[in-house]
């Protein structure tokens, strides 16, 4: 198959700004820990790509949760009486992550449960090249 001009996207998993997040960390000083705890060759470790994904969804739902547990106090409720059957706080837990904002290592967060305004990479295969990847960082996607 000839995949000559051939055009992909993907997300950008890491914020190629040299902002700092909600956790006072740039993009690269995160990256920077994770090589020196992961140790030798951290790029073949599984999910490395994906942990500023990962380490942002965990920043989410802590802010979720003390949110959370901040209105449920003026229910008379707690997040300790949790199950998955106890609607009044579920219904809470959603809305405080649907109305979470930060910048994230990876990138800044949109405030739409399971949605983030991320970068994407746009890709051409050209002749005998490699994949070029061209940033847009206008381009934002919802």
């Amino acid at each position: 198959m000839d995949w000559e001009g051939h055009v992909t996207t993907e997300i950008v998993m890491l914020n190629p700004e040299n902002t700092r997040s909600i956790s006072n960390m740039t993009s690269q000083e995160f990256i920077q820990k994770l090589q020196k705890r992961l140790g030798k060759n951290p790029e073949e470790t599984g999910g490395f790509q994906e942990a500023p994904l990962a380490y942002d969804a965990i920043w989410a739902l802590a802010l979720a949760l003390n949110k959370t547990s901040q209105e449920l106090v003026k229910k008379g409720l707690r997040l300790e009486d949790f199950n998955y059957n106890n609607k009044n706080i579920t219904d809470e837990i959603y809305r405080a992550l649907n109305s979470s904002a930060f910048e994230g290592v990876s990138v800044k967060k949109q405030k739409k449960f399971g949605k983030k305004l991320g970068k994407i990479w746009e890709k051409k295969l050209e002749k005998k090249k490699n994949w070029g990847k061209i940033w847009r960082p206008n381009r934002d996607r919802e």
